[in-house]
């Protein structure tokens, strides 16, 4: 009985700790919600409509680093020991104010203008319009939700978010639903 009460701790033990190893878990993007802008009369003629959607994505040429070169270190802060806020191994007051490198703005390193990604401009993503086309049928109503994963934005260290689309049923003079209807 002992034996078995053994390996199930055992087996439990090892599982959490190969969660905690392996499974790092992303951050999710925030989703993008755009509104389906449509009428009955589409609707019912099962229109075939477009919609374009802006979304960041991961920089192609600098792969999400900002850079295209290895940065230089500040030698500003590492002659002058001043890139940490504060020492901890020192007892003395003076030690502790916060030091401000003049070189880096206590970055610890400097980044030369012709290292920045001429793509992105440093900012590790780039703006892309994606074209949804959607395929309009009279049993779409309000508030229908479709939802296209991982296509939304994307940025470094994060998990690719999704595009969700919510048809938004525009009122027409001569088209009219009722229940799941269609009539005019």
């Amino acid at each position: 009985h002992k034996s078995k009460s053994n390996i199930f701790i055992k087996y439990y033990k090892n599982d959490n700790k190969n969660d905690n190893k392996n499974h790092k878990k992303k951050i999710k993007c925030p989703n993008i919600v755009e509104l389906l802008d449509v009428s009955l009369e589409q609707l019912y003629n099962r229109e075939r409509i477009v919609k374009q959607v802006s979304v960041n994505i991961i920089c192609n040429h600098c792969h999400g680093i900002g850079i295209t070169e290895k940065v230089k270190m500040c030698t500003n802060c590492k002659t002058f020991n001043i890139k940490n806020n504060s020492d901890s191994n020192s007892n003395s007051n003076s030690d502790s104010i916060n030091n401000i490198c003049n070189v880096c703005d206590s970055k610890d390193q400097i980044i030369r203008k012709e290292c920045v990604c001429s793509k992105c401009k440093g900012s590790k993503v780039i703006n892309r319009s994606i074209k949804f086309i959607f395929n309009l049928n009279p049993k779409m109503r309000q508030d229908k939700q479709i939802l296209y994963l991982n296509k939304g934005n994307e940025f470094p260290h994060c998990e690719r978010g999704n595009i969700l689309f919510i048809v938004n049923e525009q009122s027409h003079q001569i088209f009219k639903r009722v229940n799941d209807n269609n009539l005019y």
